[in-house]
């Protein structure tokens, strides 16, 4: 896809270092670089699937940041259980019966976001809550029961691609981020021919780069002259594995889901 080619391109030339695997999503990338470091991580994402790796012994939270970076909530367990009324460490579970069309994920059918919270708040494995329906399990109304039976192969089908993969064979990665812009002629040459300017100067600004750039976005002809100002809204994240540019600065068109591709 020429958008994600533009994005690695751009951050190859300012220096970030890009690391991803063949066959694999970014979430999975992500879920094995947080479980192999040693001590405490924070994902900044507005990815909600990433809630799974949450973890508060080593600790792994998330900075979510659906509501910008200003708005940002610093997920742990304690956020999950009282957001959705779950054991914290469920989350994974609730969304697989509850579906995300953004993932391309249907969900099990009739079963919305509150019947999956219950389900989830009795029951900690697809195969505990398919043994409950087929017993009868007086936890889970007939009604309930009926439905996961019939969602049982969209279960058995769509749990490897809720569950993020955390033990990719990965090259090391160096955390350090640049102090200043690897190719400064390459990304003149990428704002010139694919009008990406301000979101160049947001990228900048945000990494606190000493670069004093006034790039013209040809996409919308607006000029950029902003001061450079550091990415502050985030207090206190010990080691941040993974910032999600796509997401606020790049705007990149997503690959297929992988539920799409083992479905089709």
């Amino acid at each position: 896809d020429w958008s994600s080619d533009v994005c690695s391109s751009d951050l190859d030339a300012i220096g970030l270092p890009i690391i991803g695997i063949d066959d694999y999503e970014a979430d999975d990338v992500i879920a094995t670089l947080a479980t192999r470091e040693a001590g405490p991580c924070v994902i900044a994402t507005g990815d909600r699937d990433l809630f799974q790796l949450v973890d508060d012994r080593k600790p792994i939270k998330v900075a979510y940041l659906a509501k910008g970076i200003s708005s940002h909530e610093l997920v742990d367990l304690k956020w999950i259980s009282e957001r959705y009324g779950i054991p914290g460490e469920r989350y994974a579970l609730m969304a697989l019966l509850r579906g995300d069309p953004s993932d391309g994920l249907p969900g099990v059918r009739g079963i919305g976001e509150k019947g999956a919270a219950k389900i989830v708040s009795h029951f900690g494995s697809v195969s505990e809550i398919i043994n409950a329906a087929e017993n009868n399990d007086e936890r889970l109304t007939s009604s309930l029961c009926k439905k996961l039976l019939d969602g049982k192969e969209y279960l058995d089908r769509a749990l490897p691609v809720v569950t993020c993969v955390r033990d990719l064979r990965l090259p090391t990665l160096a955390p350090a981020l640049p102090k200043s812009v690897s190719d400064r002629a390459k990304i003149d040459q990428l704002v010139e021919e694919y009008g990406v300017g301000t979101s160049v100067n947001r990228l900048l600004a945000a990494l606190a780069l000493d670069e004093k750039l006034e790039y013209f976005d040809v996409t919308n002809n607006l000029g950029v002259s902003r001061r450079p100002h550091r990415l502050w809204g985030i207090p206190a994240l010990g080691k941040v594995v993974a910032l999600s540019c796509c997401a606020s600065v790049f705007y990149c068109a997503h690959a297929k889901s992988k539920f799409a591709h083992s479905i089709n």
